[in-house]
């Protein structure tokens, strides 16, 4: 079975992620260490928090340079939540902050058009709502367009190449980046190990596309 390294950089929901990969018989260990992330198969990138203290986890951990080798190898990456933003090339979440800059676009706080319409709508917003998808990939098979999915988030990126868009859901009158696919990485702003069985059916279709066995 091949091994697959969860990123730990002191952010994030590693024990349900690690348990998601248990239940769909992926072999996942949580590590900071570089040796690891350099050997492993492949890599997930979870989190919940702030952009800035991502990234400034990243460096004290040297791990930035290790994650671009990683994706430059072309062995597969899967970003959540948090995990999906830091693939971008900045954030403006308390003050402008460089990203991995593995995906082109900006990360973005929520905001409304018509801010009267959506005035009461919470921000950050927590809870499930609709994806759907905007392309086909084999990460979506036997996952229904117009499923659930739960989120937690006050930032969204705005992608630049809108072919790296897989999925998408509206929040008001807001398109908001839901899941995104370039070569191999693949990211969900959205936590499927939180989202029931079509959450674990994209855990089982990234173990299946690149053999994670």
């Amino acid at each position: 079975m091949r091994e697959v390294i969860i990123v730990d950089f002191n952010l994030g929901n590693l024990h349900s992620v690690k348990k998601a990969c248990e239940v769909c018989n992926i072999k996942a260990k949580i590590s900071s260490q570089r040796g690891d992330i350099e050997k492993a198969e492949a890599l997930i990138l979870p989190g919940v928090g702030a952009f800035g203290e991502a990234m400034s986890n990243l460096s004290k951990l040297n791990l930035i340079d290790s994650i671009k080798g990683f994706v430059d190898s072309g062995r597969p990456l899967f970003g959540i939540c948090i995990g999906l933003q830091l693939l971008f090339s900045e954030s403006s979440e308390f003050g402008l902050t460089k990203g991995l800059d593995l995906i082109s676009g900006k990360v973005e706080k929520i905001s409304f058009e018509n801010q009267e319409i959506y005035k009461n709508f919470r921000i950050p917003f927590i809870g499930w709502n609709k994806v759907e998808f905007k392309n086909k990939s084999t990460l979506l098979d036997h996952v229904e367009s117009g499923n659930y999915f739960y989120f937690v988030h006050s930032y969204y990126a705005r992608l630049e190449i809108s072919s790296d868009l897989l999925a998408s859901s509206m929040y008001g009158d807001l398109q908001v980046t839901a899941a995104i696919e370039r070569n191999n990485i693949f990211a969900t702003q959205f936590h499927p190990e939180k989202s029931g069985n079509s959450g674990l059916q994209i855990y089982h279709n990234w173990k299946n596309k690149y053999n994670l066995n």
